[in-house]
C-alpha cells in the first residue's frame, strides 16, 4: 500500500504548511521516498522551496525539497510538469542554484539533469528558460576564471555576465558531473 492511498501524503502537507510546526524537516523527509506525482503539492513544494532559502539559518526545513524534486523528475510524468511552459516550475527551481547550501544545490543540479531526458522531446521548453538553464549548467564546470568583455561579448548576455566576475569553483564533483551530463543530454 503506497502513502497516497492511506492518506499520509494530503496529512503531510497539510501539517506541513501549518505556521509554527517544528517537524517540518521530518516531514519533507518523509516525502522523499514518494514516486507518485501530484501537481498541487509539487507546486507547493517547489513554491516552498523557492521562498524559504533563509540562508541566516542553520536549519533549512525545505532544503531536502531539492532531493524530492530530483525523484519527481525520474518519472516522465513529473519531468512533463517541471518542464510545463505554463507552469514555469523548472525556471523557478534553477534560481536556487545561486544558494550557498550544496543540498540545494545537489536538489538543483539533479532536477535539471534528469528533466533533459526529455531534451528530444521538450528542447522548446528548454529554450524558453535558456537565460536560467546555462548558467546553472556552465557555471559549475568553467572553473573561476575571469573572462574579459572580448570574450563574454560572444556569449549569451545571462553567460557572459556571471562569466566577467570572479565566483567561487563549484567542489561538489556531483553537481559538475550532473551539469555535463545534461549539456550532453540536450546536444544529442
Amino acid at each position: 500500500m503506497n502513502m497516497i492511498e492511506i492518506g499520509i501524503i494530503k496529512v503531510t502537507m497539510d501539517i506541513l504548511y501549518k505556521q509554527g510546526c517544528d517537524i517540518t524537516g521530518l516531514l519533507v523527509t518523509l516525502l522523499l521516498g514518494d514516486d507518485k506525482v501530484q501537481g498541487l503539492y509539487v507546486m507547493k513544494l517547489v513554491r516552498s522551496f523557492c521562498t524559504s532559502s533563509n540562508e541566516k539559518k542553520a536549519d533549512d526545513p525545505f532544503g531536502h525539497v531539492g532531493s524530492i524534486l530530483v525523484n519527481i523528475s525520474k518519472n516522465k510524468e513529473g519531468r512533463s510538469l517541471l518542464l510545463d511552459s505554463k507552469r514555469g516550475l523548472l525556471k523557478k527551481i534553477i534560481r536556487q542554484f545561486d544558494s550557498t547550501s550544496i543540498l540545494r544545490k545537489k536538489g538543483v543540479s539533479g532536477t535539471i539533469q534528469t528533466c533533459c531526458f526529455e531534451a528530444d522531446n521538450q528542447i522548446q521548453n528548454l529554450l524558453l528558460i535558456s537565460e536560467f538553464l546555462w548558467p546553472a549548467l556552465l557555471l559549475p564546470v568553467a572553473g573561476n576564471k575571469v573572462y574579459n568583455e572580448q570574450d563574454t561579448s560572444k556569449m549569451p548576455l545571462e553567460l557572459g555576465s556571471a562569466l566577467s566576475i570572479e565566483r567561487e569553483p563549484a567542489t561538489d564533483t556531483e553537481i559538475r558531473i550532473q551539469a555535463l551530463e545534461a549539456v550532453y543530454l540536450i546536444i544529442l
